[in-house]
């Protein structure tokens, strides 16, 4: 058997980021597609696996569980009780939970959305195939949009979920690996694209209005004001200024690692930088970004999370870290959980962290002490 640590290729961080992403391509095929493509009949499958998307609202928890969608409740963390799972028909990618519903982005077979006013007997009342492997979604208003990776986003109109209706799409080009709304606007990370600004005040007409090219494989995006700011993989933090009609980039830092997520508290951007670990940059003055501080987290730091006076961050090899920034040129690292092998994306809501661990699944941890 395939073994990375005797290989050596967890000691060796590039080569260690090449294998994260072999291994996350390779885990979000979808099983499900054999009885389409031959004269095999599916009668049956044994759909647990990896756990790759997280939403919690109030005590309830909503996340992957291969091609499950688990619900479970979470009131009492250290005995969270499974109120009930939905097979869904391929690989749960993402999931955000409005109201009475749960719209999953379910790989190939596009969005589903799931009725969860019943939360012991849950049921997809409606979906949309899109034409490939739905990424993630976000919802605004009556519409989710959704990355659908190879093939651009996708505007759903889900005002009657019983009958989702693709009213808009945009091909974007290869990978669409994150998207933001901020007004009128959804701000695309197209991985070797750059970014893409889509004007979708006309959800049925979506037009692009700018582009920028970064140079490198942005993986998220963030925004907030007049900028984007871009986790832009192997080229750092790109700040973009969206203002204009034609957008520019005004700033730049190399981070050192491969930048996959970021997130914004203030005058600093906080970049999970893979082996480079978390970095913090102030960004006060977007012409010229400096960092202040960072902190080694191990191993591959992959997202983040900002709450109160602390980062939490999901690393890959290394589990969840929880670094204090109170003073961003001095972080400190209070608290560490070792989740087990993969450690994939984190959340965080009132006094509990909730990890997406790939084949691990998901952790709950308390972190009301983030010292323990």
């Amino acid at each position: 058997m395939f073994n990375p640590d005797r290989m050596g290729i967890r000691d060796n961080p590039r080569l260690s980021e090449i294998m994260d992403r072999m291994n996350d391509r390779n885990h979000s095929r979808d099983w499900s597609r054999t009885s389409q493509d031959s004269n095999t009949t599916l009668i049956g499958r044994w759909a647990n696996g990896p756990c790759y998307a997280v939403d919690v609202v109030d005590s309830i928890a909503y996340f992957g569980n291969g091609g499950y969608l688990e619900i479970v409740d979470i009131s009492d963390p250290a005995n969270p009780i499974e109120l009930s799972k939905v097979l869904m028909p391929s690989v749960v990618g993402g999931v955000t939970v409005v109201g009475s519903y749960a719209y999953v982005a379910d790989g190939y077979a596009g969005l589903r959305i799931i009725d969860v006013s019943n939360l012991q007997s849950p049921e997809e009342v409606g979906y949309y195939d899109t034409d490939y492997w739905a990424y993630g979604v976000i919802i605004n208003g009556s519409y989710a949009y959704v990355a659908d990776e190879s093939d651009g986003l996708r505007i759903i109109d889900v005002s009657v979920p019983e009958s989702p209706q693709e009213v808009g799409y945009y091909n974007t080009g290869l990978w669409v690996y994150g998207v933001a709304i901020s007004g009128n606007y959804a701000y695309v990370a197209n991985y070797d694209n750059g970014l893409r600004i889509i004007d979708v005040s006309i959800p049925e007409n979506p037009q692009e209005v700018g582009s920028y090219y970064t140079g490198g494989l942005p993986r998220g995006v963030t925004v907030s004001g007049n900028y984007a700011y871009v986790a832009d993989y192997g080229d750092g933090l790109r700040i973009i200024d969206i203002s204009v009609p034609s957008p520019q980039e005004v700033g730049y830092y190399d981070t050192g690692g491969y930048a996959l997520s970021v997130a914004l508290n203030g005058n600093y951007a906080y970049v999970a930088d893979g082996y480079a670990g978390l970095r913090i940059i102030d960004v006060s003055n977007p012409q010229n970004p400096q960092e202040v501080g960072y902190y080694d987290t191990g191993k591959s730091a992959r997202s983040i999370f900002l709450g109160n006076a602390y980062a939490y961050v999901a690393d890959r090899y290394d589990g969840l870290r929880i670094i204090d920034v109170s003073i961003p040129e001095s972080p400190q690292e209070v608290g560490y959980y070792d989740t087990g092998d993969w450690t994939l994306g984190v959340t965080v809501s009132n006094s509990y962290a909730y990890v997406a661990g790939g084949p691990d699944g998901l952790r709950i941890i308390d972190v009301s002490n983030p010292e323990s």
